[in-house]
């Protein structure tokens, strides 16, 4: 039978065929694409299933409404009340949900690609598993948000608070993360090639086995991240923050460390070969079983620091100050250094086969 839905401000709004359950209405699986449901209040209602593509729900209330395997493609909720939400596998694909309430909301599995997300409130929200490929989340809250496995392939999440989010395992890759705040957020295991981070809060994120190939971080937040093990290669972090960032076994073969701090690191098993570090700080870090081979290295200072079984094959260390370095069991086969430089690296058990050195 036809029914009337009653929307918030008591206006009555004719909705189509659809049983009336009263304050339990059920929807589930009704179609009703392209409805006019300006302010509708839906709360807890059952719409498992239905048919709400490119509808007209803005300010809407759902919260706390069963919206499992719904079909939200194109439909417009913007301002609309979604807090608390069963949206699971629901398809939101090109919908308009610009300053939408999400937070608490079920979204694992569900499809928003191209979904318009702008200013979205969204902390706290399930989101496991959902693809939010080009996706517009700028200044979204995702705020301690479950985000494991998502797909965000060209999402641009500028200036968006992703405070203590746990994005590991998920997808990122040619994402816009420029001014994110991404402060204790769980990035494990996280794909992010070539994405951009510009002016990123990166502060004690989790990092630890991250893909982060060709990531543009260039005056990012590192300080007290946890880079271990991650595969770091062709990285920027020119003018970056890098107080207390832990980089142990970390691959940064590509990156420019020209004139770059890193005193005091444990850069132990780390892999720097072929990088540029001309002018780099190294003063009292720990380099042990680093690979160094064919970096540059002139006039880079290792005051204080321990390369203990460091590749240090065809390294440029021209005008380094190796001063109280340990380079005990190091290999510098091929290596290019400074005739003074060899005569210490003498005393300490180097392998120097085939060195060329320079007065």
């Amino acid at each position: 039978m036809k029914i009337v839905v009653r929307d918030m401000k008591g206006t009555l709004i004719i909705a189509g065929e659809y049983r009336d359950l009263g304050t339990a209405l059920s929807l589930h699986k009704s179609n009703m694409a392209c409805a006019q449901l300006h302010h509708a209040d839906l709360r807890h209602a059952d719409l498992q299933g239905i048919d709400l593509s490119r509808a007209n729900l803005p300010e809407s209330n759902l919260a706390g409404a069963n919206l499992t395997n719904a079909n939200l493609q194109g439909a417009i909720l913007s301002g609309a009340d979604l807090s608390g939400a069963d949206l699971r596998k629901a398809n939101l694909d090109r919908a308009h949900m610009k300053q939408a309430v999400v937070r608490q909301a079920n979204l694992e599995g569900a499809s928003l690609r191209n979904a318009n997300l702008r200013s979205a409130m969204m902390s706290g929200a399930q989101m496991h598993g959902a693809n939010l490929s080009y996706a517009k989340l700028m200044g979204a809250d995702l705020s301690y948000t479950d985000m494991t496995y998502v797909y965000l392939k060209k999402a641009i999440m500028n200036n968006a608070d992703l405070r203590c989010a746990n994005l590991s395992h998920s997808h990122v890759s040619y994402a816009y993360f420029d001014a994110v705040n991404l402060v204790g957020a769980n990035l494990r295991h996280v794909i992010s090639k070539d994405a951009k981070m510009r002016d990123a809060n990166l502060k004690y994120v989790d990092l630890q086995n991250a893909d982060m190939e060709g990531t543009y971080m260039a005056r990012a937040n590192l300080d007290g991240a946890m880079l271990n093990n991650a595969y770091l290669r062709v990285i920027s972090i020119v003018g970056a923050s890098l107080n207390e960032t832990v980089f142990t076994g970390a691959v940064l073969t590509g990156v420019n460390f020209n004139s770059v701090d890193l005193s005091g690191k444990d850069l132990s098993r780390c892999d720097f070969s072929h990088d540029d570090m001309t002018g780099a700080n190294l003063s009292g870090a720990n380099l042990t079983d680093a690979n160094m081979m064919w970096a540059k290295m002139n006039d880079t200072v290792f005051d204080g620091a321990c390369l203990a079984n460091t590749n240090l094959k065809h390294a440029n260390l021209v005008g380094a100050n190796l001063s109280q370095a340990n380079f005990q069991g190091a290999n510098a086969t091929k290596a290019k250094i400074s005739r003074s430089d060899y005569e210490f690296l003498c005393t300490q058990s180097v392998e120097l086969d085939f060195v060329s050195w320079v007065d």
